[in-house]
């Protein structure tokens, strides 16, 4: 039969102690990941932007300009809403086809586009001097392909880098998404049936 204290006083109490550090450690650092993860913007793809037929999702809370058309291309750029200079920087364009060059020339890692296109995405780090004083980098990250044979998208992320913020996977990530968010507009639905 076991004994109920098998140990000194002081030692469980010691032992339940170290326990409460541990259980309040991984707490602490499971809310800290949630804080990154929700401060990125990666999470919630909810604002619906719109170009001239395809429209993509970007993430809550960014200010997104007016959409720019010019002659076979249109444009819209989206910005973290973040007061430091590692505030990142998105711009979408969607090009018809004809006008674009073939993305089979180009190197990069193979993405899905939407639902039935596909893409590639390529990504530059480019180290900056010791100006700054700190571990800096510019990063230049850009997706692009068509929705399955229609308009070409290019989707470009740009970032200043500081001490290893904002990452570089959360960034990836977040082009990656968006691309695969994109979705034709149907310019005609037809008629409805129903009330309107």
């Amino acid at each position: 039969m076991a004994r109920l204290t098998e140990y000194p006083r002081r030692r469980y109490y010691a032992m339940q102690a170290s326990m409460w550090v541990l259980l309040a450690c991984s707490v602490g650092v499971a809310a800290l990941v949630d804080w990154d993860i929700r401060r990125s913007g990666a999470n919630e793809l909810t604002h619906e932007v719109e170009l001239d037929s395809v429209s993509v999702k970007v993430p809550k809370g960014w200010r997104v300009s007016e959409v720019m058309s010019v002659a076979s291309s249109s444009t819209v750029s989206v910005v973290e809403p973040t007061r430091s200079m590692t505030g990142r920087r998105i711009t979408i364009t969607e090009e018809t086809p004809g006008r674009s060059e073939n993305a089979n020339r180009r190197r990069g890692q193979p993405i899905r586009m939407g639902d039935d296109g596909s893409g590639l995405l390529s990504v530059t780090r480019t180290e900056l001097p010791d100006v700054m004083a700190a571990d800096a980098a510019q990063l230049h990250i850009v997706a692009r392909g068509s929705l399955g044979g229609g308009p070409m998208i290019t989707i470009m992320l740009d970032a200043l880098q500081s001490e290893g913020r904002p990452s570089l996977e959360q960034s990836v990530e977040l082009v990656k998404r968006i691309a695969a968010s994109a979705k034709p507009i149907l310019a005609d639905k037809g008629p409805t049936i129903g009330p309107k």
